[in-house]
């Protein structure tokens, strides 16, 4: 017996990262008749024990743990069990772990490393439960700099955004063969991105279920609503989720467009994300270059 053991391991993650689309990525996934997506899409039972996340009971390193509590019983006939936690990319646990299974493999979806802060300021901004209802970007930014908030996604807001490091180490691990690198707007292309997976995993590509994805990224319409949301009512979520058109219906009513715009930040700020950021920069432009 090995370090880990359990009767079902997932075999296909999604590990990373944060505010890029994995929610989308992973209900596309989930909807090939032949992958079964865990519930909820993070069990966070493959985090570090100095993790926020990290449940003593909940994670793999308690000899009485079982993945099988997050998988239905159409799981013993796919071929591959889906898991989204997307802080595993950081979890040393996550990677001994998952680098131990045979065949399986991992998939990474990113964006503009700018463009993903961004989105990390608006979404915990207008939850109200991190960052101040009234906080400005710039005030962020000094915070997620000096690590003021109590936060792991806020205070490593910066850090995370530099992708190539964590890519490479899971590559070093794992081989190339067994990780796909996605970018956000490739959501928005459903043939070309369902082939891709298809070629990536061995399935049917239309054995994928079309998804709406539109690259805008959203806020909260009723920041005081949806607050109240998040603390006393996120068990609704599980409901809606067997309501059909129930949860597209919620999120229409609580969220509204938002453009990504430099404006959010001010040039000082820009100046120093692009120079912070410029491996990534680089190395995204010519990957879609490449394309």
């Amino acid at each position: 017996m090995g370090k880990f053991s359990d009767q079902v391991k997932p075999n296909v993650y999604i590990v990373g990262f944060q505010k890029c689309g994995s929610s989308s990525l992973f209900d596309l996934l989930a909807s090939h008749p032949r992958i079964v997506g865990s519930e909820p899409k993070e069990t966070f039972a493959l985090v570090d024990a100095q993790s926020e996340h990290f449940h003593p009971e909940e994670n793999i390193q308690n000899p009485d743990f079982s993945f099988d509590r997050y998988y239905s019983n159409e799981a013993s006939q796919a071929t591959y069990l889906l898991e989204g936690s997307v802080v595993n990319f950081y979890q040393e646990t996550a990677l001994d772990y998952i680098a131990a299974i045979p065949h399986s493999k991992v998939v990474f979806i990113l964006r503009d490393p700018i463009d993903r802060l961004r989105s990390n300021f608006r979404y915990y901004s207008d939850t109200g439960l991190h960052i101040g209802l009234n906080e400005q970007m710039s005030d962020y930014l000094d915070k997620v700099k000096n690590k003021s908030y109590t936060k792991e996604a806020l205070n490593f807001a910066l850090e995370h955004g530099r992708y190539l490091p964590y890519i490479e180490r899971w590559q070093e691990r794992l081989g190339s063969e067994r990780v796909l690198v996605l970018e956000l707007h490739e959501l928005a292309d459903n043939a070309a991105l369902n082939q891709k997976l298809s070629n990536f995993l061995d399935v049917e590509a239309d054995g994928f279920v079309q998804i709406e994805k539109n690259n805008v990224s959203t806020g909260v319409r009723f920041a005081v609503l949806n607050k109240f949301f998040v603390q006393h009512l996120s068990g609704m979520r599980k409901i809606l989720k067997n309501i059909p058109g129930a949860q597209k219906l919620f999120k229409q009513i609580i969220t509204k467009p938002i453009e990504p715009n430099d404006q959010d930040f001010t040039h000082a700020d820009l100046q120093f994300l692009r120079s912070y950021y410029q491996v990534e920069l680089e190395w995204l432009d010519q990957k879609r270059q490449n394309r």
